[in-house]
């Protein structure tokens, strides 16, 4: 772990391996998603005392004991964090960047909801690059306010945000098929 101080002191901090992500945030990657307890959700039908009836509400089964996340998980982060450290080193140049944070969101969309369907379940139930996320790459006054010069620079814009699946899991930017083991 980084100084803080020293870490703290410089918008990108310090990269002691030079691969683009803050060591600060690359350890709290690795220990964020090192294991968790897996969930599974079901939509269910439920009855009140009332005999009022509610549709559609989501059941939430977790397993008895963590399991280790699949390395994709840590992959995505770390493609968000890689992102993150290149939008606020310019944020006027937003327009420009913006497409490294949405591959990384599209690669993260992609094994949350929609490799299921493709066979390519890694077991992700919730989303990676999230408020935590911000919380932890943002976490000074200097990268707040880039990151928030960053957002202005992008508001007015029209952004388009359909993929298709096979775009999004192309948008991640590791070897996809080897950690697949295919």
């Amino acid at each position: 772990m980084p100084d803080k101080a020293l870490n703290d002191s410089t918008l990108l901090g310090i990269d002691s391996n030079d691969n683009g992500v803050r060591d600060d945030v690359e350890r709290w990657i690795y220990i964020t998603y090192n294991a968790h307890i897996p969930c599974t959700k079901e939509i269910i039908t439920e009855t009140l005392p009332n005999g009022m009836v509610i549709e559609g509400v989501v059941k939430e089964t977790c397993e008895d004991k963590a399991v280790p996340y699949h390395q994709i998980v840590r992959e995505i982060a770390m493609q968000g964090a890689r992102a993150a450290q290149i939008i606020i080193q310019e944020p006027e140049k937003a327009r420009e960047t913006t497409h490294l944070m949405d591959a990384a969101q599209d690669c993260n969309i992609y094994f949350e909801i929609k490799a299921i369907e493709h066979n390519e379940s890694i077991s992700l139930d919730e989303t990676v690059i999230d408020n935590e996320f911000d919380a932890v790459q943002f976490n000074t006054v200097e990268r707040a306010r880039a990151y928030a010069k960053y957002n202005f620079a992008l508001s007015g814009g029209v952004y388009s945000a359909n993929q298709t699946d096979k775009e999004e899991r192309d948008s991640c930017d590791f070897d996809v098929d080897a950690l697949l083991g295919k």
